[in-house]
């Protein structure tokens, strides 16, 4: 469907580049995010919005992999550099900013409309924590630019939020991905995740959930309903 791939890109794109080579390998993780994208805006229209921003992400990080790898091998580079480099990080940070809000978005809309309340609400509330994210750490960076008294301070907490609402993020296209199908594959077994830490996290929920289940189905057969709703895998749910 989709998700599998956006789970790849967005790890490579927010995870392996916390180095000093994000300019090799970030443009890898925006084109694997855009190949996902086109897999998922099949499904939920507002795909689009992140698939404009990642476009966008793979322009501009074509240019900072030109600019990184020439400073690399000490190509002398152009006057203009000096006032395009700063523009373009700036276009960068907004742009990964978006994709992140974007993508969220989309997956409460399409987790709503299948009634998977707990994916909607981890997309509503990591849509919250990357915003904070970003606005702090735009105050960070206009307020007190090259700052080393400031940083000392302000950027362990960044670098935490940014953590948190990467693993967060990570997890909620997870869930995604083991819940979520194209139509007509309802019936089909759910994926099995290859990591045991996974495997035995996914067991208790999955557990908590037949239970939950249970229980409503036991509240509401007064009105013998028997409506599906498909989508999601691992069962179908009751209609009231």
């Amino acid at each position: 469907m989709g998700f599998g791939l956006l789970f790849i890109g967005y790890f490579i794109t927010f995870v392996m580049t916390l180095n000093n080579f994000k300019f090799i390998i970030a443009p890898v993780g925006y084109v694997v995010i855009l190949l996902a994208l086109l897999r998922l805006r099949r499904y939920e229209r507002r795909f689009h919005y992140a698939l404009i921003c990642s476009m966008l992400l793979i322009l501009f990080g074509a240019y900072n992999f030109l600019h990184g790898g020439a400073e690399k091998l000490g190509i002398a580079l152009p006057a203009w550099d000096t006032v395009i480099k700063p523009a373009a990080d700036w276009v960068l940070f907004i742009a990964e900013a978006a994709l992140s809000i974007a993508l969220l978005l989309a997956i409460a809309a399409l987790a709503g409309g299948l009634e998977l309340t707990g994916q909607r609400r981890a997309a509503w509330r990591n849509t919250i924590l990357v915003g904070v994210y970003f606005i702090t750490d735009t105050t960070r960076m206009t307020l007190f630019p090259g700052s080393a008294a400031a940083n000392q301070y302000l950027l362990p907490p960044v670098l935490l939020l940014k953590l948190c609402y990467t693993a967060l993020n990570l997890i909620l296209i997870y869930s995604c991905y083991m819940r979520i199908c194209p139509e007509g594959d309802e019936d089909m077994p759910e994926r099995e995740p290859r990591f045991k830490f996974i495997r035995e996290l996914f067991d208790r929920t999955g557990r908590a959930r037949k239970e939950t289940q249970e229980y409503r189905d036991n509240q509401s057969t007064h009105d013998g309903s028997t409506g599906t709703k498909p989508n999601a895998k691992g069962g179908t749910k009751n209609e009231k």
